[in-house]
């Protein structure tokens, strides 16, 4: 079964946005949650509300815990201003034989240049580049499994894709 989950805190236009389109691209049967860490005001579709904001790592391990509870064994991580383009586009995740992908981005779409990444691995399929910054998290069930899932200590943000990747 295939799990998507979103992550939102203070950008509730941004989320409405991202949200309707996911929800429309989809793929038939999957779960949808979403988890509202603690917005000024709250997110009325959201599963599951933080009462204070406890940041990504644990926004992000509570969307792995309801998925996971609904039995998904397909997980989709993606950030309120995150959204596929087409149908279908869960297909090329599942399909790659891989446990952990993530669609990043290499700079700002300002075109600010942040110079931090350099590609490791390219292959017909995958590119691998030395600094994730996902938006959009793939795994398997076996993937949480062995790896479970984001270090916390990390606080607020920074650094639990690097480590849990």
């Amino acid at each position: 079964m295939i799990g998507i989950a979103i992550t939102t805190h203070n950008r509730n236009d941004t989320f409405n946005n991202s949200y309707d389109i996911i929800k429309k691209l989809a793929p038939k049967d999957c779960v949808l949650v979403v988890v509202d860490d603690a917005s000024d005001i709250p997110v009325q579709e959201a599963d599951y509300r933080f009462a204070e904001n406890v940041g990504i790592a644990a926004a992000k391990n509570k969307c792995l815990e309801l998925l996971y509870l609904a039995g998904c064994s397909h997980f989709f991580l993606f950030d309120d201003d995150t959204y596929p383009l087409k149908p279908d586009w869960h297909l090329n995740y599942i399909n790659s034989g891989e446990n952990h992908l993530m669609y990043i981005f290499q700079d700002f779409s300002t075109g600010n240049k942040l110079n931090d990444t350099t590609i490791v691995y390219k292959d017909s399929k995958i590119v691998a580049y030395s600094h994730p910054r996902g938006c959009m998290l793939y795994f398997t069930k076996k993937c949480l499994d062995v790896a479970g899932g984001m270090n916390t200590a990390f606080g607020r943000w920074g650094w639990e894709h690097v480590n849990l990747s």
